[in-house]
C-alpha cells in the first residue's frame, strides 16, 4: 500500500505494522487494566464489536488502500478521541497471530455480510483482549499537524510523563473556522424532537 496521503514521514513510522489508535483517556484505562479491552459501549454494529474483537489497523501485507476510505481511518489521529494527541500503539504481529484477523480476511468477512460497519483495506480485529506485553512502542500525533510526532517504548507508567511532555510542547491549537464553529454552535441549540420551542405549542 502506498502513502495515502500523509506527511512521509508519519507514514514511514506507520508501514507496514500493526496498531491500535486511542486517545490519552484509554491509553490510562489499558494500563490499569493490563490489556486493550474490546470497547463495551461504542461500535456495536462493527464488525470487530461482532467478532468479540479489538479493532486495529494493519499496515501490512494484506491491507489495500480502498478508494475515499483514507478520511475514514484518518480521522483516528485525534478527531475520533477527541483529544489534542492521538496515541497509536504498535502491536507485535507475531505475538497476537493466533487471535489475530488481518485486514484482507475482515474484508472478505465485511463482504460476507456488509450490514457491519469497518474501514475495508485497513481495519482489522483480534479476537479478545491484546495484553499490554504485546505493544511494542507509542506513537504520538498531533491532532493538527501530523508531520509533528514521537515515538517511545511502552516502558510502564513512563509513558504518561512522556505523553503530558508532549503535549504541552505543541503551539496552541489553530483557531477554528468561524463556518464550522456556527455550525456547532447551532447543532447545541436544536430543540429535542418531541419538545415545543419557547413560546410554541
Amino acid at each position: 500500500m502506498d502513502n495515502p496521503g500523509l506527511p512521509p514521514a508519519l507514514w514511514a513510522a506507520l508501514d507496514k505494522r500493526l496498531w491500535h489508535a486511542t486517545g490519552v483517556r484509554a491509553l490510562q484505562g489499558i494500563l490499569g487494566d493490563g490489556e486493550i479491552r474490546v470497547l463495551a459501549d461504542r461500535y456495536n454494529n462493527s464488525l470487530c464489536k461482532t467478532l468479540g474483537a479489538v479493532s486495529l489497523m494493519d499496515f501490512g501485507p494484506t491491507c489495500v488502500d480502498v478508494p475515499y476510505q483514507f478520511n475514514n481511518w484518518a480521522g483516528w489521529f485525534g478527531c475520533q478521541q477527541g483529544c489534542r494527541v492521538a496515541v497509536w500503539l504498535e502491536i507485535d504481529r507475531n505475538a497476537v497471530v493466533t487471535n489475530l484477523v488481518d485486514a484482507g480476511t475482515a474484508r472478505c468477512l465485511w463482504r460476507q455480510n456488509l450490514s457491519r460497519k469497518i474501514i475495508p483495506g485497513v481495519e482489522a480485529c483480534h479476537r479478545g483482549a491484546i495484553p499490554i506485553g504485546a505493544i511494542l512502542l507509542a506513537l504520538l500525533i498531533d491532532r493538527y499537524n501530523h508531520e509533528a510526532f514521537q515515538q517511545h517504548p511502552m516502558a510502564g507508567d513512563a509513558i504518561g510523563a512522556l505523553l503530558a511532555r508532549f503535549e504541552e510542547e505543541l503551539p496552541p491549537p489553530p483557531l477554528e473556522n468561524p463556518f464550522f464553529k456556527a455550525i456547532r454552535a447551532a447543532n447545541k441549540r436544536r430543540i429535542p424532537r418531541g419538545e415545543a420551542p419557547p413560546g410554541g405549542e
